[in-house]
């Protein structure tokens, strides 16, 4: 895999997990996910890894996510990409392969520029030669999401792509790389990487994301009968209690649970985001609190904002939806309260987008320093009509919305869509 000079910079999203492909995740099939080579092993390709233009890429001791080590990869020079790639001989056509890893900016030196990092898959056909010897060709490539100079330097970040694997093809090399397209400088580290290979035959209804990834626990996404009392802080929000013979009485809910962050990450992937990374004034960080959390285990999201700055200011974080299906789910449920130390304010903005490109957006109100469910009917989000095929769920910090307290801590847990 040669690539030192790149002309034409490819920033496609690769198409996301559909409703209907949901997958029942399986062992990781790549090998050294964390880059645990042998003992003092330094400034090399990690073992079973292949890389390119590999004077910018090198092994890290220092820093690491689990184990000893992590890779490294310093910023290229301007035109150029580099990066590390793992082959996959048992390449399914009509499979669906879910990549994923986690990365962390570098806070003496962090990307800047039109610089940003990456995850590609590479398929790829074995053909015969004249000779009978086997040649690889490339057919197409898949590519994620960027990551730039908004990722964390304190809380690795994870990051994810999927892509259904085209016909023909045999053999995939994924890849994690760094690309300068202008300008570009910085470093970022990379750990915990993880492939896996979903039948297209698999659907929603059975699907359980068991993160593969060591260190990490169970998140489920299925349908499930949950119970409990709601509180409501706004117009717009509906109760699951019921009235009957003069008493309050639970009544059982069906919902579709999508982060409850037990983890300790954003599940099947995320990240915060920020309208001006070069205003230092304002910006939005993600983090997993063990303290804080609803219910007894696990974790919830600590999310710090701060839109008190002189410049207009927007911030806040993302997470990704798979393509969900939701048309037979009627509300969207969470968990949301305040830190009575850090303060908070009462009000945040919450938005879902689908493939279409549709963004639909709410304001929730009501948030008290104490636990708080709010249920909002999914028609509330007025500008999606269609919601069978949902992208990104988003929580919004603005300096108009969030006036009453421009900086502050909130936490959130338990997203789930409600029938």
């Amino acid at each position: 895999m040669s690539r030192i000079f790149l002309t034409v910079f490819i920033i496609a999203v690769a198409v996301p997990l559909y409703a209907a492909e949901t997958p029942l995740v399986g062992r990781n099939i790549l090998k050294n996910e964390s880059f645990e080579n042998r003992p003092g092993f330094k400034d090399e390709t990690p073992s079973d890894w292949g890389s390119y233009n590999p004077d910018y890429n090198g092994i890290a001791t220092t820093v690491r996510r689990r184990g000893q080590q992590s890779v490294y990869m310093n910023c290229p020079k301007q035109g150029e990409g580099t990066g590390i790639f793992y082959s996959y001989k048992k390449v399914k056509p009509g499979n669906r392969y879910n990549f994923s890893a986690y990365v962390l900016n570098y806070s003496p030196e962090p990307i800047s520029g039109n610089a940003f990092g990456q995850l590609h898959m590479e398929w790829r056909k074995t053909t015969k030669d004249k000779d009978n010897k086997d040649v690889e060709t490339e057919i197409s490539r898949d590519y994620g999401p960027t990551f730039g100079p908004g990722i964390s330097s304190m809380r690795w970040s994870f990051v994810s792509m999927s892509a259904v694997a085209p016909a023909d093809t045999d053999n995939c090399n994924f890849a994690v790389e760094f690309l300068n397209k202008e300008n570009g400088s910085g470093r970022f580290y990379v750990d915990d990487v993880a492939a896996e290979e979903i039948s297209k035959n698999i659907g929603v209804k059975s699907y359980v994301l068991s993160q593969s990834r060591p260190g990490t626990k169970t998140v489920t996404l299925a349908e499930k009968g949950e119970t409990g009392k709601v509180e409501t802080g706004n117009a717009g929000t509906v109760k699951t209690e019921t009235e009957k013979s003069g008493a309050q009485t639970e009544k059982t809910e069906l919902s579709l649970v999508v982060a409850d962050f037990n983890s300790g990450d954003a599940g099947p992937g995320g990240g915060t985001w920020n309208k001006d990374p070069n205003d230092k004034t304002q910006g939005c960080t993600m983090a997993f609190s063990s303290e804080v959390k609803h219910g007894d285990a696990g974790f919830s999201m600590q999310l710090d904002y701060d839109v008190d700055s002189p410049n207009p200011a927007l911030d806040g974080i993302w997470l990704k939806l798979q393509v969900l299906d939701l048309s037979q789910y009627a509300k969207l449920g969470l968990w949301i309260k305040g830190d009575d130390t850090t303060g908070f304010s009462k009000s945040v903005k919450l938005e879902l987008k689908n493939s279409k490109g549709d963004a639909g957006k709410y304001t929730l109100s009501g948030i008290t320093k104490e636990w708080k469910r709010f249920v909002i009917p999914l028609k509330e989000f007025a500008d999606i009509k269609d919601f069978s095929s949902m992208t990104e769920f988003v929580i919004r910090f603005d300096d108009q919305v969030n006036a009453d307290k421009k900086s502050g801590r909130i936490y959130v847990d338990d997203i789930s869509f409600v029938k």
